[in-house]
């Protein structure tokens, strides 16, 4: 695809991955390309380094979770899982139909509607973001609650908002949308994980003699 003077997103733009990408694209002279990170300061961090070779091509940033309402996403996980109003707007958007109504709500939707990028190339390492939820040490923290006799809503939302298939799901219902909805005509997904380096090599790559169990949902 040529990319002289169009524009592309780069999900997880400040990672070594992200950053890597960025500088070899351009080189192609787009016009310009938009890094989003979970980080503000690691996002403008990123777009000072690429300076000396961006040319003529701008550089914008954004920041915040691309897998939460734009209303939460930046704020961090474990405030949003102390708000209640919060976990339930988290749970509704997950769990119910794919609405117009939750499908705007996203940040993720919001971003590919206002920048309309021609490419976006995904380096998030999403393994890693929802395997260290940790749902196995939720799960344990459930049962034991429900031995005592402890057992409440808010637990249940809790451990609710920590499965990982239903949050891979929506994601990619949501991902497929705003693709279409922006006009993108290129998506590449960079695999950092599960895709060659992990399996039986993880205590070679990983340094881990025994794989903990949250390593290996990844």
């Amino acid at each position: 695809m040529e990319l002289r003077d169009r524009t592309v997103m780069i999900l997880g733009g400040s990672g070594l991955v992200g950053h890597a990408v960025a500088r070899r694209l351009l080189a192609a002279a787009p016009q310009r390309i938009v890094l989003v990170a979970l980080f503000e300061s690691e996002a403008r961090a990123t777009a000072q380094a690429l300076e000396p070779y961006r040319g003529g091509s701008g550089v914008d940033v954004e920041w915040g979770d691309v897998f939460l309402p734009a209303s939460l996403a930046r704020l961090e996980r474990g405030s949003i899982m102390l708000n209640a109003d919060h976990r339930q707007l988290v749970i509704h958007d997950l769990l119910s139909e794919l609405t117009d109504e939750v499908l705007h709500r996203s940040f993720l939707y919001q971003l590919l509607l206002k920048y309309r990028p021609d490419a976006v190339v995904d380096s998030i390492n999403t393994a890693t973001a929802f395997a260290y939820q940790d749902i196995v040490q939720s799960a344990l923290g459930l049962l034991a609650l429900a031995a005592e006799g402890k057992l409440d809503r808010e637990a249940v939302e809790r451990h609710v908002l920590v499965l990982t298939t239903p949050q891979l799901i929506r994601h990619v219902q949501i991902l497929v949308e705003a693709l279409k909805g922006a006009g993108t005509k290129a998506y590449v997904k960079i695999g950092t994980s599960g895709t060659g380096g992990m399996g039986f090599n993880i205590p070679y790559t990983h340094s881990e003699e025994r794989p903990s169990r949250t390593l290996l949902a990844k």
